[in-house]
């Protein structure tokens, strides 16, 4: 490919959610790759976002809309995403935000790039007009889940080739070993110690009548108990998971480990995204909330379950071959019985969670040739074409 290549991006960063970092590190990182000498340019929240100081990586005020279309201007292509930008469960404003940007680009004639979104739900009409209405001006549209695509197929999405590929977090790149070592050395040295089966818990906020802060505490005392395992607790965003964490935590009559360097007053996550998979990299089992601690720790094949909260967290621990328990109904008793069947097979459940997550990297990986490809003038059919996708119909 020929001279420098601008690439815009959308998507939730700049509010200090760990997960969001990871997707556009990642997307950067195979971007690289795939298109060859780039000027990315990120509309964030903050300044602080991981990839800001990555040479030829610049971010822009996400709410100033004559930056935005100053550097839409010489735009290549335009990406949306990774993430779950396309869902109203946060209110209608997302909707409207999101889409409103593509319609820029739209309207100035750019190419425009879904890149492994998840979408849903959409529980209003208005959001589901719009997404219609603007979706259908795209040029390729590839999620990250096949609900995703049956959702956008159900409201009339039908112009744009959508394929289903995989959240862009599984082709992150890992640490280096030794920089791994001397990282968590530095900062949780248990981790490289070993001896106690360790585990790791993601939760955060979100309306239940089922007491769940209470059964994850109950089934980390007894699994401390029964097995001696260290208890690690994880905040993906601070600002909103800490509290939920502090409380599991004091919940607890085992100690727990508290692995947030920033405490509940920073706003962005002081440990990186690869940071972050290191530490997970080295667990036992985790049991998660988050999405994107559920996809971290798949990475490396450590047994994981999910707690779904939302869809995205259930379509991800399906097509993982994961566990995972509705939000409203889990216990502490699922949870002990998860961990009871890792020490009895950890081999094997690890093995069948690297089987199936070689396929989803795969097709992560395949999201950013789709970039490449319209970046140098390919047509979406051809893309689908020449790379092997299977569109969703």
């Amino acid at each position: 490919m020929g001279g420098k290549r601008k690439i815009v991006i959308s998507g939730y960063y700049g509010f200090g959610n760990l997960g969001d970092e990871a997707i556009l590190s990642s997307i950067i990182e195979r971007l690289e790759e795939s298109v060859g000498d780039l000027e990315v340019v990120v509309l964030s929240n903050s300044s602080s976002v991981e990839m800001s100081g990555r040479p030829g990586v610049r971010c822009i005020g996400r709410l100033s809309p004559i930056s935005v279309f100053r550097e839409m201007l010489g735009a290549d292509l335009v990406i949306s995403g990774g993430g779950g930008l396309l869902q109203d469960s946060t209110g209608f404003s997302t909707v409207v935000y999101y889409l409103g940007i593509v319609k820029l680009a739209l309207m100035m004639g750019k190419k425009v790039l879904f890149y492994a979104q998840g979408v849903g739900p959409l529980s209003l009409e208005k959001s589901r007009s719009m997404v219609r209405s603007v979706c259908n001006g795209v040029s390729l549209i590839a999620v990250r889940d096949a609900d995703s695509a049956a959702l956008l197929r159900e409201i009339g999405v039908s112009r744009p080739p959508v394929v289903v590929t995989a959240d862009p977090v599984m082709a992150m790149k890992p640490m280096p070993d030794s920089d791994a070592d001397r990282f968590l050395s530095s900062v949780l040295p248990g981790l490289i110690k070993g001896g106690k089966p360790r585990v790791a818990v993601s939760v955060r906020p979100w309306n239940s009548e089922n007491d769940y802060e209470g059964a994850v505490a109950a089934a980390c005392d007894s699994i401390a108990e029964k097995y001696g395992a260290d208890i690690y607790l994880i905040p993906f965003q601070i600002s909103q998971d800490y509290p939920v964490c502090l409380s599991v935590s004091k919940k607890m009559k085992a100690p727990a480990t508290m692995v947030a360097p920033g405490g509940p007053d920073k706003t962005v996550f002081q440990y990186s995204s690869k940071e972050m998979a290191a530490i997970l990299s080295r667990m036992d089992a985790v049991v998660a909330m988050r999405l994107h601690a559920l996809i971290l720790a798949a990475s490396s094949a450590v047994p994981a379950a999910g707690i779904i909260y939302d869809p995205k967290v259930k379509a991800f621990a399906d097509s993982a071959g994961m566990e995972s328990w509705d939000l409203d109904r889990v216990t502490s008793g699922d949870v002990v019985g998860f961990m009871d069947r890792i020490v009895e097979d950890r081999e094997k459940i690890s093995g069948a969670i690297l089987e199936r997550t070689a396929a989803l990297r795969a097709k992560a990986l395949a999201t950013a040739s789709i970039a490449a490809d319209l970046i140098e003038g390919v047509s979406p059919r051809d893309i689908v074409a020449k790379r092997g996708l299977d569109l969703y119909d």
